[in-house]
């Protein structure tokens, strides 16, 4: 069903096999999109509309912002169906790609500053693994490459690919001209446009999912896989100034365990909601239990936001 995601006009995907003798083929899978309007067909073939196109590369400060969201219907060989829900985050131009893009030295290549994110936030399926949703995400150039990326989302971009199409074009050491450009090209897809349409999408599920394990899972770990690390970095710098991160609420600080200048009656921190991500404080990851409660004890009564999650999110 995931192949759906990034597709920009097709809305079903069936496969079918011929068994020796039949006259009709088995449908082995099928999926198709729910509830399409005319309004989420122009979001998914946005990119193809020349005006639209042209009126971004007109100037590198013009960008386009399509984020929508998509429920797709599965039916499997025996029969069985069920539902998945969708967001995705999209983005046309920025200004390194759009300068780029509309530089005439690379007009052969007819690049197009365009990608985008998505994120399975439901899966009715009955797998316990699919009922989550997939977390090990891969890249996409419209359809997707053989390439996992290390992200729980998955990655869609105008990237510029390797020859077999096993993966995105990358710059060696000496790599000089075109080769060097097209690298620089993938790396400014992550960094300006791939990056914030990811941290939108974290913003856009603090609505739908709240500060849950799901949440906390959908965020980057850091990876120093090359060249999907430029993704992380880039999406934790623009998630930096953003409220996405929900901090402890303390309910007593009443415990004779707390030196008498920290004692108080009522609570010294309640969290008023969502937080700026660079305003948080982590605990490491590498304490014992009773560590890490003594002192997210004392940080709490110290007035100091400290947000309680899951260990990839620490990283």
């Amino acid at each position: 069903s995931a192949m759906l995601l990034f597709l920009k006009n097709i809305e079903r995907i069936e496969i079918k096999e011929f068994l020796p003798g039949s006259t009709q083929p088995r449908v082995l899978f099928s999926c198709n999109i729910l509830d399409v309007t005319t309004e989420l067909r122009n979001k998914r073939c946005y990119v193809s509309s020349a005006k639209q196109l042209a009126s971004v590369l007109s100037n590198i400060n013009n960008r386009a912002i399509i984020d929508f969201h998509l429920n797709i219907h599965c039916q499997n060989a025996d029969g069985s169906t069920y539902s998945e829900s969708w967001e995705l985050c999209n983005q046309l131009g920025a200004r390194e790609p759009t300068t780029i893009a509309a530089d005439p030295s690379n007009a052969l290549l007819r690049l197009i500053p365009w990608g985008g994110v998505a994120a399975c936030l439901h899966s009715s399926a009955t797998s316990t693994s699919a009922k989550a949703g997939p977390l090990d995400g891969v890249a996409y150039c419209f359809l997707p490459l053989p390439i996992k990326t290390g992200l729980p989302v998955m990655i869609n971009g105008f990237f510029e690919l390797s020859s077999n199409r096993r993966d995105v074009w990358q710059a060696g050491s000496d790599m000089t001209g075109e080769g060097r450009m097209r690298a620089q090209w993938n790396v400014a897809l992550m960094r300006e446009i791939i990056s914030p349409c990811y941290m939108r999408l974290l913003s856009g599920l603090r609505s739908h999912l709240g500060f849950s394990v799901r949440y906390q899972q959908l965020w980057p770990s850091w990876s120093d896989t090359v060249p999907w690390s430029t993704v992380v970095s880039a999406t934790l710098a623009e998630c930096a100034t953003e409220k996405l991160l929900y901090p402890h609420t303390l309910i007593t600080t009443s415990s004779d365990k707390f030196p008498p200048n920290l004692k108080s009656s009522s609570p010294v921190f309640k969290s008023d909601g969502w937080i700026d991500t660079s305003l948080a404080v982590l605990l490491p990851s590498n304490l014992s239990v009773a560590e890490e409660q003594e002192l997210f004890d004392y940080l709490v009564l110290a007035n100091v936001p400290i947000v309680h999650c899951i260990d990839s999110l620490r990283l």
